[in-house]
């Protein structure tokens, strides 16, 4: 499941958007690749599930 979720992150700019950034939220990705925030913060849990990304909780 996580090979076709980075294909569709890779093509909607999703990863170039999390290069350009040392960190961010979601919300912050989402304004970049101009996509809808809940669908940005559940393709990140999942790519950070799969350990193509790493997630840090803020506490």
């Amino acid at each position: 499941m996580a090979v076709p979720l980075a294909f569709l992150g890779d093509k909607l700019g999703l990863f170039d958007a999390i290069c350009s950034a040392v960190a961010a939220t979601s919300a912050q990705l989402a304004e970049r690749a101009v996509l809808v925030k809940r669908y940005v913060r559940e393709w990140l849990l999942a790519m950070a599930a799969s350990w193509y990304i790493t997630y840090l909780r803020e506490l």
